[in-house]
């Protein structure tokens, strides 16, 4: 679960990218006005002609990163929790064994 999160959202974030680089780089020669290609603002401000483009994180990312980080969590925990009753369990075997 951990490994797909990780990859659906690098997977989303590269063509969040992409769609932005083709956006600024794909323009129209016969428009009015004539603008250098550009990559518009992934994260922050950023100035384009006269337009000034703002980029930040909103609510659907915050939902994906706490998504994220309880899966790791629980990942780290069920790990944990594992090797300490592997742990357990070696421990009563040698006792009770003679």
């Amino acid at each position: 679960m951990v490994t797909m999160t990780g990859y659906v959202s690098l997977f989303a974030f590269g063509r969040f990218v992409y769609k932005l680089y083709v956006f600024g780089h794909n323009l129209d020669p016969s428009a009015p006005i004539k603008v250098e290609p550009f990559t518009p603002a992934i994260f922050g401000s950023k100035q384009i002609a006269n337009f000034t483009t703002h980029s930040y994180p909103q609510l659907g990312s915050l939902f994906v990163g706490i998504f994220a980080t309880g899966s790791l969590v629980i990942l780290i925990w069920h790990l944990i929790s594992g090797r300490l009753a592997l742990l357990r369990d070696a421990r009563a075997e040698t006792v009770t064994t003679p």
